[in-house]
Protein backbone atom coordinates (compact mmCIF):
# COMPACT_ATOMS: atom_id res chain seq x y z
CA UNK A 1 0.00 0.00 0.00
CA UNK A 2 1.82 3.62 -0.80
CA UNK A 3 2.11 6.04 2.00
CA UNK A 4 -0.21 9.03 1.87
CA UNK A 5 1.53 12.02 0.21
CA UNK A 6 1.63 15.49 2.47
CA UNK A 7 -0.64 17.94 0.63
CA UNK A 8 1.52 20.93 1.49
CA UNK A 9 3.47 22.53 -1.05
CA UNK A 10 6.65 24.12 0.32
CA UNK A 11 5.88 27.46 -0.43
CA UNK A 12 3.12 26.89 2.05
CA UNK A 13 5.20 25.73 5.14
CA UNK A 14 5.74 28.44 7.53
CA UNK A 15 7.57 28.67 10.45
CA UNK A 16 6.64 28.03 14.19
CA UNK A 17 5.18 31.49 15.02
CA UNK A 18 2.50 31.65 12.04
CA UNK A 19 1.17 27.97 13.08
CA UNK A 20 0.97 29.62 16.86
CA UNK A 21 -1.06 32.20 15.78
CA UNK A 22 -2.94 29.99 13.14
CA UNK A 23 -4.36 28.13 16.23
CA UNK A 24 -4.79 31.59 18.38
CA UNK A 25 -6.64 32.39 15.42
CA UNK A 26 -8.71 29.37 15.30
CA UNK A 27 -9.70 29.11 19.11
CA UNK A 28 -10.72 32.36 18.70
CA UNK A 29 -12.83 32.29 15.83
CA UNK A 30 -14.65 29.60 17.32
CA UNK A 31 -15.75 31.10 20.66
CA UNK A 32 -16.58 34.51 18.12
CA UNK A 33 -19.06 32.21 16.04
CA UNK A 34 -20.64 31.22 19.39
CA UNK A 35 -20.91 34.23 21.75
CA UNK A 36 -18.37 32.79 24.06
CA UNK A 37 -16.59 34.88 26.56
CA UNK A 38 -12.99 33.56 28.05
CA UNK A 39 -15.38 33.27 31.51
CA UNK A 40 -17.72 31.75 29.80
CA UNK A 41 -15.24 29.11 28.40
CA UNK A 42 -13.23 28.86 32.08
CA UNK A 43 -17.02 27.72 33.59
CA UNK A 44 -17.51 24.74 30.63
CA UNK A 45 -14.01 23.55 30.93
CA UNK A 46 -14.55 23.25 34.56
CA UNK A 47 -18.05 21.75 34.11
CA UNK A 48 -15.55 18.67 32.65
CA UNK A 49 -13.19 18.58 35.52
CA UNK A 50 -10.55 20.82 33.65
CA UNK A 51 -10.71 24.38 35.65
CA UNK A 52 -8.60 27.25 34.16
CA UNK A 53 -9.15 30.97 34.80
CA UNK A 54 -9.98 33.25 31.97
CA UNK A 55 -7.25 34.48 32.34
CA UNK A 56 -5.14 31.80 31.98
CA UNK A 57 -7.36 30.98 29.04
CA UNK A 58 -7.03 34.47 27.45
CA UNK A 59 -2.81 33.89 28.13
CA UNK A 60 -2.64 30.34 26.42
CA UNK A 61 -5.24 31.00 23.32
CA UNK A 62 -3.24 34.75 22.94
CA UNK A 63 0.30 32.81 22.91
CA UNK A 64 -1.33 29.76 20.39
CA UNK A 65 0.93 27.22 22.43
CA UNK A 66 -1.19 24.94 23.32
CA UNK A 67 -1.72 21.10 23.52
CA UNK A 68 -4.00 19.82 20.67
CA UNK A 69 -5.74 17.53 23.72
CA UNK A 70 -6.57 21.28 25.25
CA UNK A 71 -8.03 22.55 21.52
CA UNK A 72 -9.97 19.18 21.74
CA UNK A 73 -11.01 20.14 25.22
CA UNK A 74 -12.24 23.40 24.04
CA UNK A 75 -13.81 22.61 20.49
CA UNK A 76 -15.65 20.08 23.09
CA UNK A 77 -17.21 22.35 25.34
CA UNK A 78 -17.69 25.22 22.08
CA UNK A 79 -19.63 22.43 20.49
CA UNK A 80 -17.41 22.11 17.73
CA UNK A 81 -17.62 19.12 15.50
CA UNK A 82 -14.60 20.37 12.33
CA UNK A 83 -13.27 23.37 12.97
CA UNK A 84 -13.22 25.74 9.94
CA UNK A 85 -9.21 26.14 9.75
CA UNK A 86 -9.93 26.59 5.55
CA UNK A 87 -11.11 30.12 6.05
CA UNK A 88 -8.45 31.52 8.01
CA UNK A 89 -5.97 30.33 5.23
CA UNK A 90 -4.27 33.71 3.82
Amino acid sequence: MPKAKLDVAPSKVRGSASWELEASRIIKAEMQRRGVTYFELSRRLAEIGEPESPKGIGMKVNRGTFAFAWALRVFRVLGVTRPDVAALDE
